[in-house]
């Protein structure tokens, strides 16, 4: 096979065999069209060797057009690869990547009308088909057998491609935009770290390597992890760039993918490793993975009073970098990051009292603009972004007391919107997008009275509080957390009654249970934040220790 097979960049090249009337069973060849990840582009169409899997004579070549359309026919009965050249941000470091989607004679069927669809799952059914044959080497037709298992395999891990519907639906315009949005996922990395996990999959087993061999792209190695994090990243991106067009079934098959793709993800081993401390040590802080996912810290309680520090953590060079400041000194802020890197902070407390002020981080320009003012001036409350690029605030404590109003933030028109309120007013909670899609606001101070482990989903699809989650068995206000790649929640540090807390809790929405008695924190801190590295680890920064002092202690949890 030429090349590296890429997994992302596969995603909608929804390549529908269009068989018009009853398929005649001496028909040679049937015709075929889809999209290639960008424009302008060759397909090469080769034959496969039955007994390997691999490319064994190029059939032909077809060219693509601007927007990446091609057409051509293929042979009837002829297990055959279609080849196509993606992008790459260190194409020289890897030579030649290439997207690679397996047609198979036992796909097509005979008879009536009949169509598939190949989407981003080709790539790993491909490699994984590849993997199975070759533990039945030299057993003729044993390929055919291979790719069933493959499928249902890939099915446990991404579901149908068919999901509810017997034929899958033609991809349009909007389909198409979706190729341009992940081929240039950051640069095109997406697509090399996505690389890692298909890889990794080939042999069934997400460990960062392919056989013995360490994966590696852009000559240093990529934990397979990285590719989960960022698909998930760039599922949403996709669908909060709101396409109108884009049909329901394209946004379920990428929502399913994006819980689904999480489950791979190895759970952390339990080490805490000390990191070099923030600059500016503070309490009562933001944090949020900015660009390159990188975390940003802003503002807090620093020892010479509120702070407008923002500091960002840089995984690859072990170090703090400064940020340009935040413009106002704040501290129990909310804040979030959408997925191409920009920053948004609300709310929060100062000198001045509590503010609605709200701001946007530009990294491109290194700036910070200013944005329409939350309605409900507060400090101390959830903000979480939404799959449909609305961001919810929630919660918080005001001039009158802790609150439960609701409101959404829309950064296509700046404004905001007025949305259901919670049950209950909470404070200081931990907040995150679930994998099923809802946001989980736990823990905290309720306006009710007490420092709680109880939580609430709230379905940003129907605008509306559901069921209760089951409460963490440590109660603890201004704690952190943070949703680790394989979906499980880690909820960690604060106080309650008992004083400063040092232990960790995860909830795995799979079983709704949760862990207690995971390896605590090498700090005892309150008003600390956390954020996911693209490694899958946790990263702990700042907070304050029982004796009240502000700390900038930076923690790693493996």
């Amino acid at each position: 096979m030429k090349g590296q097979i890429i997994l992302l960049q596969a995603l909608w090249i929804a390549t529908s065999i269009l068989h018009s009337g009853q398929a005649s069973a001496t028909a040679t060849t049937l015709p075929l069209g889809g999209w290639t990840p960008r424009g302008s582009e060759t397909v090469q169409v080769y034959r496969i060797d039955s007994l390997t899997g691999k490319n064994e004579k190029l059939l032909e070549t077809v060219p693509s057009s601007r927007t990446g359309a091609f057409r051509l026919r293929i042979p009837v009965g002829i297990p055959v690869r279609l080849v196509s050249p993606v992008p790459s941000s260190c194409q020289n470091k890897n030579g030649s990547l290439a997207y690679s989607a397996l047609l198979l004679p036992g796909t097509f069927g005979n008879g009536a009308r009949r169509s598939i669809s190949i989407n981003f799952q080709s790539t790993a059914r491909d490699r994984m088909s590849v993997f199975i044959h070759s533990r039945y080497p030299g057993q003729k037709g044993s390929w055919h057998r291979a790719f069933k298992k493959a499928n249902w395999q890939i099915d446990l891990i991404f579901g149908s491609m068919h999901p509810g519907r017997r034929h899958p639906a033609r991809a349009g315009r909007a389909e198409q935009a979706v190729l341009g949005t992940i081929a240039g996922w950051r640069g095109g990395n997406a697509w090399e770290w996505g690389a890692a996990l298909a890889s990794d999959l080939a042999d069934s087993t997400l460990d960062g390597k392919t056989g013995t061999k360490t994966v590696a792209f852009c000559g240093r190695a990529i934990p397979a992890i990285t590719g989960t994090v960022l698909w998930r990243s760039a599922v949403l991106t996709v669908l909060s760039a709101r396409h109108r067009g884009f049909s329901s079934q394209g946004a379920f098959r990428l929502d399913h993918s994006s819980r689904m793709v999480g489950l791979l993800a190895p759970r952390p081993d339990g080490r805490w490793v000390a990191l070099p401390p923030m600059p500016t040590p503070r309490d009562s802080l933001l944090i949020v993975n900015g660009m390159d996912n990188h975390p940003v810290v802003i503002g807090g309680e620093a020892p010479q009073g509120v702070s407008n520090a923002v500091e960002s953590w840089n995984p690859g060079r072990h170090r703090w970098d400064r940020l340009p400041s935040y413009p106002l000194s704040v501290s129990y802020a909310a804040g979030t990051a959408f997925p191409d890197g920009r920053i948004f902070v609300t709310g929060g407390f100062n000198s001045d009292g509590f503010t609605g002020a709200s701001y946007l981080y530009l990294p491109k320009s290194r700036r910070w603009i200013g944005v329409a003012s939350d309605p409900v001036p507060r400090a101390g409350a959830a903000a979480v972004f939404l799959p449909d690029g609305d961001i919810l605030v929630t919660g918080g404590e005001t001039g009158n007391g802790i609150t439960n109003l609701t409101e959404r933030f829309i950064p296509g028109v700046n404004r905001w919107v007025r949305d259901p309120g919670a049950p209950e007013g909470r404070l200081g909670g931990v907040s995150a997008l679930m994998p099923d899609g809802r946001v989980l606001v736990l823990g905290g101070l309720l306006k009710t009275g007490g420092i709680t482990g109880e939580g609430r989903y709230y379905n940003p699809k129907k605008h509306e509080w559901e069921e209760k989650a089951p409460p963490d068995p440590t109660a603890r206000l201004y704690g952190t957390g943070a949703l680790m790649p394989d979906g499980t929640l880690f909820v960690l540090d604060g106080f309650n009654r008992t004083g400063v807390l040092q232990s960790m809790d995860s909830y795995d929405p799979r079983i709704k249970r949760w862990k207690t008695g995971l390896p605590p924190d090498l700090i005892r801190r309150k008003e600390t934040g956390a954020a996911v590295l693209d490694d899958g680890s946790l990263l702990v920064v700042g907070g304050e220790d029982p004796v009240g002092t502000s700390v900038g202690n930076a923690t790693l949890f493996h």
